[in-house]
């Protein structure tokens, strides 16, 4: 293969949302055309963090491709203003991807199957699908269960139109479910591009026998996946770079006991999907997202923070209570806490203030005790300093 020196370098930046305190980050894509009379073109992604201006449409004239965490991931030509008039507007904070199950979710992408993430609450199994959605440049379409749902208006059904003279007529409509999975076309150079949409479908497990049935053709390979039409019986089709992603804080064999109400899956449903189990997230990834989230705190706040939510969720599960100590426990904790902190509060007393978000859940006097003394030798023995090495 030639060298670097033989090839020509493109450089493109892809928006990742916010860095640092204010400015905006972005991920900067150095394209490495490397030719040769061997292998065809070589495409490379390298990854660092740089302040830049977001991609225009004269920049994204087609997918490309990158590798997050060894997995290579195709992003399509969408602008984010684009994404943003299809699907969700997605709050793009870094993602760091660091976990095993992450790159599990990664890897299964490029297969082509729904995608079965199963674990607790707050392990972040919606953030990862929103985290994907955006770094692959796809519209996010959000469908959160709940069985009061009627899955026809997903689909479509009938609806009134104007029929010219003043009267009207009845007309076959489109939910927005088989709306989401044909596709969202853009133009580039005079051409037309489709491009698939990210599905996540939240709360999996609390899908009616009916509900879920809407997707078992849908969860077919590519090239045999349809939505049935519930009034006229007509096939919908389902683009081939539609991805789902469904989410559960429960297993086929249930949630542990951790007092989830969910609905028993029709095994031949689940079946047609990749599973993945997102287990409590390591202390290392929990700081790195309360870091990305917080960079006002040095390592060393953030270090005590994660070590104190850690000791709690310790003591939470031991008593057996039904309470999930999780990402969003530190992100309220981490907020209630800086307020104190920006009053003048040291961060340790700081800290057990915010941890009352816990404890306010409890009528019990010994439970609130027992909050209490998770954090105690950890706020009354921590040292902080700033910038420390943790």
């Amino acid at each position: 293969m030639r060298s670097l020196t033989e090839s020509y370098i493109r450089t493109s930046e892809i928006p990742l949302g916010k860095s640092g305190v204010k400015q905006d980050s972005y991920i900067v894509c150095r394209e490495v055309v490397l030719s040769t009379t061997l292998l065809p073109h070589s495409l490379i992604m390298e990854f660092t963090m740089s302040n830049r201006t977001p991609l225009t449409r004269n920049m994204l004239t087609k997918p490309f491709t990158f590798t997050v965490g060894g997995v290579d991931m195709v992003r399509s030509p969408m602008t984010e203003d684009e994404i943003n008039s299809f699907g969700l507007t997605v709050d793009p904070r870094h993602h760091t991807f660091s976990e095993v199950w992450h790159q599990d979710v990664l890897e299964s992408v490029e297969d082509g199957h729904p995608i079965f993430i199963t674990g607790p609450s707050g392990t972040g199994k919606d953030y990862l699908g929103e985290a994907v959605a955006y770094i692959m440049g796809k519209p996010l379409i959000l469908l959160s269960i709940k069985p009061d749902l009627d899955p026809n208006e997903w689909v479509g059904g009938t609806g009134l139109s104007g029929d010219g003279v003043g009267g009207t007529e009845s007309v076959i409509e489109e939910g927005f479910l088989s709306k989401a999975c044909k596709g969202y076309e853009i133009e580039r150079n005079g051409k037309k591009i489709t491009v698939g949409a990210v599905i996540l479908v939240s709360d999996f497990d609390r899908a009616t026998p009916r509900q879920a049935e809407v997707f078992r053709q849908a969860f077919e390979e590519k090239g045999r996946r349809y939505l049935t039409h519930p009034t006229t019986g007509d096939k919908l089709p389902i683009h081939d770079d539609t991805i789902f992603l469904l989410t559960a804080n429960s297993g086929v064999d249930g949630d542990g006991g951790r007092g989830n109400v969910t609905s028993q899956l029709d095994t031949s449903i689940v079946n047609r999907c990749i599973g993945v189990l997102a287990p409590p997230p390591s202390a290392k990834f929990e700081r790195e997202m309360v870091q990305l989230r917080y960079p006002q705190l040095d390592k060393a706040e953030v270090a005590l923070l994660v070590k104190c939510l850690r000791s709690v969720r310790g003591a939470v599960h031991d008593a057996q209570l039904p309470l999930e100590i999780s990402l969003r426990t530190a992100n309220m904790v981490a907020k209630k806490s800086l307020r104190r902190k920006a009053k003048g509060m040291a961060w340790e007393k700081a800290l057990r203030e915010g941890f009352r978000v816990v404890s306010g859940f409890m009528h019990e006097a010994d439970n609130r005790a027992m909050i209490e003394g998770a954090l105690d030798p950890i706020i009354g023995s921590a040292n902080i300093t700033s910038g420390a090495n943790v």
